[in-house]
């Protein structure tokens, strides 16, 4: 008997609502290139802003340390760059 899947997950509800058999994702194509774009868009946009962020004289205190500044945007960028890379991880599993 298969496992029963979540609805908001794969496209609807029941056991196999929205779910290939051989346990791929079934996502419309617009999506699954949706998904794609915007994990490249991530990769296109966070590393220029991390380099001028790591520019700013706010980045590093009088002593050279790292400040608050550059700690919060190192995170900012480490998660943008995470979950595009799920993201685009997604879409093309999707198109597979």
């Amino acid at each position: 008997m298969p496992e029963p899947r979540i609805g908001f997950l794969t496209g609807g509800s029941g056991t196999d609502a929205g779910v290939r058999q051989n346990g791929g994702m079934d996502l419309p194509v617009a999506v699954s290139v949706l998904l794609i774009v915007a994990g490249v868009w991530s990769f296109v946009v966070w590393p220029p802003f991390l380099r001028r962020v790591l520019k700013d004289p706010r980045a590093r205190d009088e002593a050279g340390r790292a400040t608050t500044f550059l700690t919060v945007h190192v995170v900012l960028v480490a998660v943008s760059l995470t979950l595009g890379l799920a993201t685009g991880v997604v879409g093309i599993a999707a198109l597979v």
